[in-house]
């Protein structure tokens, strides 16, 4: 099993949040009932997260999404040539 960690900054994150649409800033999600929204959750899990190990760490302050992507796929044909 890969595991990819997409790593973003606080600001990024809460910018990111701000920019989606109200109903899905929060409300019902998925991560967990303790959390009212994604603003509580990034706010108080933000350094646990970061601690997390992963395969493969992809920093995605600046990249678009097919960026992103892109950058996954070059990672895992590398993995794949090495095999």
């Amino acid at each position: 099993m890969f595991t990819f960690k997409l790593e973003a900054s606080r600001k990024t994150l809460i910018s990111r949040i701000r920019k989606k649409k109200k109903k899905e800033q929060g409300g019902q999600w998925l991560y967990s009932a303790a959390y009212r929204d994604k603003y509580e959750f990034v706010n108080k899990l933000f350094r646990h997260f970061s601690k997390v190990p992963a395969d493969c760490c992809i920093d995605t302050n600046r990249l678009t999404r097919r960026m992103v992507y892109q950058r996954a796929l070059r990672e895992i044909g590398a993995i794949v040539n090495k095999a």
